[in-house]
């Protein structure tokens, strides 16, 4: 048996074409660019204003003005310092190893090595001080404060070896230069390697 087109029934199928529309129109504000197909160009925002649309690179690469603060990538620091000094019995104020700096001194790393036998290893420290900020080096420096100490630096075939993932920071008080001296206590050849970032 064919099916007949009557008049009921072409007014029923359009009827429900045009429900469909309207039913279509009505979802879209709600559902937005879910209904986009391949190949439509849809625009993303907060609907607060035109210019908060999201922009896309030539590449198809989602542009943002997104601020990244800190490091976010292993990276040479922008000003680095390094020293190797021997510092045997050395009087006070002990050996200059960073400064003057107007910037903060950052110590990333530390090594003692010692020729003094096994259980008698020199007390070794870092030590902050300060001079004027029109100073062009650090001789009368004032002391701040120790900013490491080791009471024992261990023996020839053991130097004590220290990283620090978050730097030991001296920052001058204001309008003077840092300076950062290392010392031992033992007239024992003892040399301290160190190294850093100002800033």
């Amino acid at each position: 048996m064919t099916p007949r087109a009557t008049k009921q029934r072409i007014a029923l199928a359009g009827l429900l074409v045009l429900a469909g529309a309207g039913l279509a129109s009505l979802l879209s504000p709600l559902i937005g660019t879910a209904l986009a197909t391949v190949g439509q160009v849809v625009n993303i925002s907060d609907h607060s204003a035109s210019a908060n649309f999201a922009k896309v690179t030539a590449a198809g690469e989602l542009r943002t003005n997104a601020v990244v603060s800190g490091k976010v990538a292993t990276a040479a620091p922008p000003s680095p310092w390094r020293a190797s000094v021997v510092v045997s019995g050395t009087p006070d104020p002990g050996v200059l190893i960073a400064g003057p700096s107007a910037s903060p001194i950052n110590v990333t790393s530390l090594t003692a090595s010692t020729a003094a036998p096994s259980g008698f290893g020199p007390q070794v420290g870092l030590v902050a001080r300060h001079v004027p900020a029109s100073a062009t080096n650090c001789n009368g420096a004032a002391f701040d404060a120790t900013v490491w100490h080791s009471l024992n630096a261990g023996g020839p075939t053991t130097p004590l070896s220290v990283s620090f993932p978050t730097p030991l920071q001296y920052k001058p008080p204001a309008n003077t230069k840092a300076c950062l001296f290392a010392l031992a206590t033992s007239s024992y050849t003892t040399e301290v390697s160190a190294s850093g970032f100002y800033g």
